[in-house]
C-alpha cells in the first residue's frame, strides 16, 4: 500500500474515531486527499434538508474522478430514467434477465460435469453480470454482440484502473498523471467509438422509424427510456445520451453487482455451513423453477438477502458514502457551519460495524438480518437494499442509489443459480482462507484473480 493511500486510510478512521458515538453531536472535519471534509453526523440533517444546499453529482463526479472518467455533470438523466422507468418495470423485466442469464451461463460458465474446473470467479461473474444488464440497456439487437459486449468490458476496466490510479493523489497532480496514463486515451476512444459507431446511429434510426413509421413500435430498453425521459436539449443529444448510457453500465451495475456477488462467494466459500441452507430456501422460493423466478420470488429469500447484506456490511464498496458537495453555506442553529464547496460524506462502514448499533460485529452471522424477519411486519426494513444509519451503503436520504433494486434482482438471480446448480471450492491448500480486498484510501474491491474450482451438479433448478 503507498504512503498515499495508507495516509488517506488513516484518516478515515481517525475521523471516525474522533466522532466518538453514532449519537454524537459534535461535528468532525478532516481533510484528505480527495475529500474536503469529514462529517460523519448530521446524517438526517443534511440529507433531509431542502434540496437547495448540496449538489449528489458534484459529489460523485469528484470521488470518481470524473474529469477523467468522462462523467456527465450537466445531466440527471441516467439516474432520473432508472427512477421513472427501470425501477417501475423491475416486474416486467426480471424475466428478461433470466432470459438472457439463461444464454450467458452456457457461453460464461466453462463445461464442468463431474470434474472440477478452474475459474477466475470475479471475470465470470463480471461476464455474466455483462451479458444480462446489456439486454436491459441496449435491448435484442445489440446485448448479444461481442464488439459491445468487449467494448463494455474494456471501457470498465480502464474506468477502474483510472480511478483506482489518480483517486490516491492530490489534485494537482491528477492532470500531470492522467496525461501519461494510456488508460485515460484508451477510455476517451472506447467512448469515440461507441458514440460514433454503436449507440448514436442506433438513436438516430430509433427516431427516424419513430417519426416515419406509424407501425413502429419502440423497443423496450433503457436507451428507449432515456430517450423519452430527455425533456431538454442537452440531454435529447444523442452523444450524451450515449455518454450517460456507457457510465451507467461501466459504473453503476457492472461495476458494482460485480463487487457484490464476488464477495457475497467468497465468503460463502470459508463458511460451507451456509451452502445447503442457501440452496433450500433457494429451491423451495422458486417452486416454478429458476427460468421462471419473478421478482416476487426473488423478494421472498430473506436468507440468501441477508447473507448479501452480512457480506457488504463487512466488506463494503466504500468505508465512506453519501457524497455531497454544498454549493452554499449552511448555517445549522448550534452554530455548526458547512461552507460553501465542502465534499461531504459519512462513515458508512464503521457506522456498521460499530458495536453500539450492532451486536457483535465483527463476527460473520450470514442470517443475521433474516432473524426477526420471521416474526414481524417490520422485517423490510433489514433487507439488502433498505436505507438507514446501519446501512448506508446505498446512500441514504431522497438521492440514495436508484438502481440498488435491479441490482439485487439480478445479483439474486445469478446466485440463485450458481449455488444450486454448482459446488464451488478454493484450490487445495487455500481452503479456508479468505482472499485479501484490494483497498485505495476508503475504496474495497475484492481480489479479482482469486482462482476458484467449479463443478456442475447433477441437479437442474
Amino acid at each position: 500500500m503507498s504512503p498515499m493511500v495508507l495516509c488517506t486510510s488513516l484518516l478515515v478512521l481517525l475521523a471516525w474515531l474522533l466522532s466518538k458515538s453514532p449519537t454524537d453531536t459534535t461535528p468532525v472535519n478532516v481533510p484528505t486527499v480527495t475529500l474536503g471534509r469529514f462529517v460523519p453526523c448530521f446524517v438526517d440533517r443534511l440529507l433531509f434538508c431542502a434540496k437547495g444546499p448540496f449538489l449528489i453529482y458534484d459529489g460523485y463526479k469528484k470521488s470518481v474522478c470524473g474529469d477523467y472518467t468522462n462523467i456527465l455533470s450537466d445531466s440527471f438523466l441516467p439516474a432520473q430514467t432508472v427512477v421513472k422507468k427501470l425501477t417501475p418495470a423491475l416486474g416486467r423485466i426480471v424475466p428478461d434477465v433470466i432470459d438472457e442469464l439463461k444464454h450467458a451461463f452456457d457461453v460464461e460458465v466453462p463445461e464442468c460435469y463431474d470434474k472440477w474446473v478452474t475459474v477466475t470467479i470475479y471475470s465470470m461473474i463480471l461476464k455474466l453480470i455483462n451479458r444480462s444488464t446489456s439486454r436491459i440497456i441496449v435491448g435484442d439487437s445489440l446485448c448479444r454482440s461481442e464488439d459491445w459486449l468487449n467494448t463494455v468490458l474494456d471501457y470498465t476496466y480502464n474506468l477502474g484502473t483510472i480511478i483506482f490510479l489518480l483517486r490516491p493523489l492530490p489534485r494537482f497532480l491528477r492532470p500531470l498523471v492522467a496525461g501519461l496514463l494510456p488508460q485515460v486515451r484508451h477510455a476517451r476512444k472506447i467512448l469515440d467509438h461507441v458514440k460514433n459507431d454503436i449507440i448514436v446511429p442506433m438513436i438516430l434510426e430509433r427516431r427516424q422509424k419513430e417519426a416515419n413509421d406509424s407501425n413502429y413500435r419502440k423497443p423496450d430498453d433503457f436507451m428507449q427510456w432515456m430517450m423519452d425521459t430527455a425533456d431538454n436539449d442537452y440531454d435529447k443529444q444523442p452523444g450524451n445520451i450515449a455518454q450517460g448510457l456507457m457510465i451507467i453500465m461501466a459504473l453503476a451495475v457492472i461495476h458494482t453487482s460485480t463487487i457484490t456477488i464476488t464477495q457475497s462467494l467468497y465468503d460463502l466459500l470459508i463458511r460451507p455451513e451456509y451452502v445447503q441452507p442457501l440452496r433450500q430456501e433457494i429451491i423451495d422460493t422458486l417452486k416454478h423453477g429458476w427460468a421462471n423466478a419473478t421478482r416476487a420470488d426473488f423478494a421472498t429469500q430473506v436468507r440468501l438477502d441477508s447473507f448479501l447484506r452480512e457480506s457488504q456490511r463487512l466488506n463494503p464498496t466504500h468505508e465512506v458514502n453519501v457524497q455531497r458537495i454544498a454549493k452554499e453555506t449552511l448555517v445549522f442553529k448550534d452554530g455548526f457551519v458547512v461552507p460553501k464547496g465542502t465534499h461531504i460524506c459519512f462513515a458508512a462502514g464503521p457506522l456498521s460495524r460499530d458495536p453500539e448499533l450492532i451486536d457483535d460485529p465483527e463476527t460473520f452471522d450470514g442470517f443475521r438480518w433474516c432473524k426477526d424477519r420471521q416474526y414481524n411486519k417490520k422485517g423490510h426494513n433489514n433487507s439488502l437494499v433498505a436505507l438507514s444509519k446501519l446501512n448506508l451503503h446505498f446512500g441514504y436520504g431522497r438521492q440514495a442509489c436508484p438502481g440498488r433494486f435491479f441490482a439485487e434482482n439480478t445479483s439474486k438471480a445469478i446466485l440463485s443459480r450458481l449455488l444450486v446448480e454448482y459446488d464451488l471450492k478454493f484450490p487445495e491448500g487455500k481452503e479456508g482462507r479468505r482472499p485479501w480486498n484490494i483497498r485505495n484510501g476508503e475504496q474495497i474491491v475484492p481480489n479479482v484473480y482469486t482462482k476458484v474450482l467449479i463443478r456442475k451438479r447433477l441437479v437442474n433448478l
